[in-house]
């Protein structure tokens, strides 16, 4: 591509000029419908208990919005409450670990020498200096907004806010899976790295890296303070799935992920995901 500059949209109304070296030779695709919000790490780091909601971090002065260039590692999560995704603040305590074990580099994350690219650099040396994003501080919530504030304007923001996340994901230069062992709140059940890949919103999470434009598409899964492991993004495919097809699932989110209801059919949908991964099959042999 060689060294002019790549165009990023960086929201619904204004085009962002990316330097090819802080791009990762990345071609955004995907519109910014609202704002991309995230926290420096280093600000995260001391938070203490529960995740604070989008509008209290906004209400502190501590959102960012997104701008090329920053660092970013979106962490992909399975709520462990109806309203809340972590009432007791189990998973945020762990990714506080993590990340400052890394910023102390106490703490190395292991890669799948069998599924690794070559070549692929890893770059969570990066993070100290980096932001997050985790949807409870990215994405206004109806269950928790500020009070008097208009219930439809939150709820249209939200929407327009989910419908921007293909566009999150491709803007982040990691993906982090947090699943640890935990109990849900309200329903008992266990929540773990199978739990997390058995659940179509996470997938869908997972596949927008997949099929996003950057040159390493791995993820780091987090499963405790001590063990985490860079794997391949197809590595979902050796766990049992949900009874639903993988592909209607997808589809079920994709949809409503459109903002064109008309952009995606399930045949269409089905057609994709099976082609890139058997391209990524390939790249496994």
């Amino acid at each position: 591509m060689g060294n002019a500059p790549l165009l990023c949209q960086s929201d619904s109304k204004a085009t962002a000029v990316v330097d090819v070296a802080d791009a990762d030779d990345l071609v955004c695709v995907h519109q910014y419908l609202f704002p991309m919000y995230v926290v420096k790490v280093s600000d995260f780091l001391l938070m203490q208990g529960a995740p604070q909601a989008h509008h209290a971090l906004k209400e502190k002065g501590l959102l960012h919005e997104w701008q090329p260039g920053m660092f970013t590692v979106f962490v992909s999560h399975q709520w462990l409450g109806a309203r809340m995704p972590d009432p007791l603040g189990q998973h945020v305590k762990i990714l506080r670990e993590v990340l400052q074990q890394l910023k102390d580099k106490s703490l190395k994350v292991e890669a799948d020498i069998t599924r690794q690219e070559p070549g692929s650099a890893t770059s969570y040396e990066q993070v100290a200096d980096g932001y997050l994003f985790l949807d409870w501080f990215a994405i206004p919530q109806i269950t928790a907004r500020t009070q008097g504030v208009n219930e439809d304007a939150t709820r249209s923001d939200a929407a327009l806010a989910v419908q921007s996340i293909p566009a999150y994901v491709e803007a982040c230069n990691m993906f982090v899976a947090l699943v640890p062992e935990a109990v849900h709140m309200d329903t008992g059940l266990q929540c773990n790295y199978n739990t997390w890949l058995s659940r179509g919103w996470c997938r869908a999470e997972l596949w927008c890296r997949v099929l996003s434009n950057r040159k390493d598409t791995r993820l780091i899964v987090i499963f405790s303070a001590k063990e985490a492991l860079f794997i391949s993004p197809m590595d979902w495919q050796r766990h049992s799935g949900p009874t639903l097809s993988t592909c209607s699932c997808l589809f079920a989110v994709f949809f409503w992920l459109s903002p064109k209801k008309t952009d995606w059919n399930e045949t269409s949908t089905c057609f994709l995901i099976e082609k890139r991964m058997s391209v990524e099959s390939v790249k496994r042999k």
